[in-house]
């Protein structure tokens, strides 16, 4: 019997393992590929910059080979927009399977390739995006190219691709209940596509567990072991108002910066000069560089790196990271915009933070609490998907005990966005 022959239940169980092993692979792919050979081989080795993490003082004693990074990036753009084009998928990131989704349209194998490929490059050499929206727009297609193989039903491939969007973000994020409940929620803006929910527990749990073999199994941002105290939630409610602001910011500037930079004309052209401009300003925020989630997990204890004094440096590190990942992807280069989104909320929330601990420092100790919350109330505020971006962000974390705050903001940013 085929595999389009049998209920709903047996067909989408035995499809989902399929799903997401493969989506698993190829999540790892894009890992070895933005990890090892741009990032460790490329940058690390041969220039000596760790665009995931360096301490203040590997700052200063690297800060001679940071020069470099302009030139890097203005030739890593132009060559993540060559990929993208030679592959003929000149759009890389989840609005192409969710347009997949709600206008049934068939993707392409160069779908699954291109986002890997080009975004690995803008990431792995340092460039401010992140890797889930390839991710998701990779693992869209090869959900709908199995399905395909598998000769189900058109149906079953519209779901496949909602069901790949889910998995290759759950898997990337190491957060597989928040990536199965995304993507049913991702594609509406006031709604949730439930048929998809079943498939999409078992292929996003067994992209995890595949891609979490090789890299583990350990949250992208540790453990948050620190107790939550009453005394926050106001404190939590006014930080849902400043991230709504930042996540509308945020939403804007990606989309005035295309606008800004496309009378430029040649679209290389235009690539390297935002190359050449986010490479300047990571001379002086070296946190704008990369996915972010080494930088993120060092501002929870209080640290910053770069040229300005703390606070000046704290204060305007919100905007570095949103101007950076603005002109990475308005000039054309290839990423996400969800894991940038996360780290300008973590680096609000950074400021808001120390600010607070400045004013009373026995009711604010300790500021990774508005870290992690102006990371969710921001993504979550500007992404419109509320449920999974608090539910990624307990898995992130690994921990409960922010919840009451994290809900209040996010219910307070979420007001104020809309």
């Amino acid at each position: 019997m085929e595999l389009s022959g049998l209920p709903y239940y047996e067909r989408w169980f035995a499809a989902g393992i399929l799903i997401g092993a493969v989506i698993g692979l190829a999540a790892l792919s894009l890992y070895y590929l933005q990890s090892l050979l741009f990032g460790q081989l490329v940058l690390q080795d041969l220039l000596h910059v760790n665009a995931n993490c360096m301490t203040q003082a590997q700052y200063e004693a690297d800060l001679g080979w940071l020069v470099l990074m302009p030139l890097v990036l203005a030739a890593a753009y132009p060559l993540s927009l060559l990929v993208a084009v030679a592959l003929r998928t000149p759009e890389v990131g989840s609005d192409v399977p969710v347009r997949a989704y709600h206008r049934n349209l068939r993707l392409r194998p160069e779908d699954a390739a291109a986002p890997i490929l080009s975004s690995a490059v803008t990431v792995g050499l340092g460039g401010s995006a992140g890797l889930e929206s390839p991710a998701a727009h990779a693992g869209a297609a090869l959900g709908q190219l199995i399905t395909r193989w598998l000769n189900m039903t058109a149906e079953d491939r519209r779901r496949a691709v909602a069901i790949g969007l889910g998995a290759g973000i759950g898997a990337i994020f190491k957060s597989p209940f928040a990536g199965a409940i995304l993507s049913a929620e991702l594609l509406y803006r006031r709604d949730v596509e439930t048929d998809v929910l079943y498939p999409s527990f078992i292929a996003s749990s067994v992209a995890y567990a595949v891609y979490g073999a090789a890299t583990g199994y350990s949250p992208i941002m540790g453990f948050y072991l620190g107790p939550f105290r009453a005394l926050y939630l106001p404190l939590m409610l006014l930080l849902g108002l400043v991230a709504a602001g930042v996540g509308m910011l945020y939403a804007r500037a990606l989309r005035a910066m295309g606008s800004v930079l496309r009378p430029l004309g040649n679209p290389f052209l235009r690539t390297a000069l935002g190359g050449l401009a986010v490479g300047a300003i990571a001379l002086a925020f070296p946190e704008v560089m990369g996915e972010g989630f080494g930088w993120v997990r060092m501002s929870m204890s209080g640290q910053v790196v770069g040229l300005l004094p703390l606070y000046a440096l704290v204060a305007l590190l919100p905007l570095a990271k949103l101007l950076a990942t603005s002109l990475t992807l308005g000039s054309g280069a290839k990423g996400g915009v969800f894991a940038p989104g996360l780290d300008i909320g973590a680096f609000m929330g950074l400021a808001y933070g120390l600010a607070l601990h400045a004013l009373m420092p026995a009711v604010v100790p300790d500021v990774a609490p508005f870290v992690i919350v102006g990371m969710l109330s921001t993504f979550g505020a500007a992404s419109s998907a509320p449920i999974s971006s608090m539910l990624m962000t307990i898995e992130m974390t690994g921990s409960l005990t922010l919840l009451p705050g994290e809900m209040i903001a996010l219910a307070v940013a979420m007001l104020a966005y809309r």
